[in-house]
């Protein structure tokens, strides 16, 4: 079991003890916000402050990247996705895009339909028909005017039903169903 911390870096609980990894062993900083791990069996962790630290459990070395993520995912076709400030952005086959908002990506979700969502924290709900439509435009953008409680979008995932849940910031938050 893997524990990300606000300040005291990572830890593996293997069965029996705990072990921790922190700047000293290669993590950009100590702050691990959220975490991933890839098909390829390598974890991914978050640094809000820094960016990305990717950990190779074949080589048991820690690898940094340049982004400064706030949410992290991995999509079927194997590319992660991650929001860097006010950028959502893809890194896939050693390439990466980004694209702008007015304001921080927060979540993200990849849904059984493989339709894409975008939390941005201040601008609402972002839904995408796919993750190839996100570079295209033409979303479908829900805020208050569409019935959310509040447009600081915190949190999106789906249930089994594939009923998409979306966790609001703020007063009013909520919890809203699409």
């Amino acid at each position: 079991l893997w524990f990300c911390t606000w300040g005291g870096g990572v830890f593996c609980f293997d069965g029996s003890g705990f072990t921790t990894y922190t700047n000293a062993d290669g993590l950009l900083d100590n702050h691990a916000r959220d975490m991933l791990q890839d098909r390829e069996g390598s974890f991914w962790f978050v640094h809000s402050h820094s960016g990305l630290t990717r950990f190779d459990a074949e080589t048991s070395r820690l690898l940094t990247g340049a982004a400064v993520p706030e949410t992290l995912i991995q999509t079927r076709e194997g590319a992660l996705w991650f929001g860097a400030a006010d950028q959502l952005c893809c890194l896939y086959k050693g390439e990466q895009r980004c694209q702008t908002f007015g304001s921080e990506v927060f979540s993200l979700l990849e849904d059984s339909s493989r339709r894409f969502w975008v939390g941005i924290f201040g601008e609402g709900l972002y839904c995408h028909d796919s993750t190839d439509a996100v570079w295209e435009g033409k979303p479908k953008h829900f805020t208050r005017e569409q019935g959310l409680k509040s447009n600081a979008i915190f949190s999106v995932i789906e249930a089994r039903d594939g009923t998409i849940w979306v966790g609001t910031y703020g007063s009013p938050g909520c919890l809203c169903r699409f």
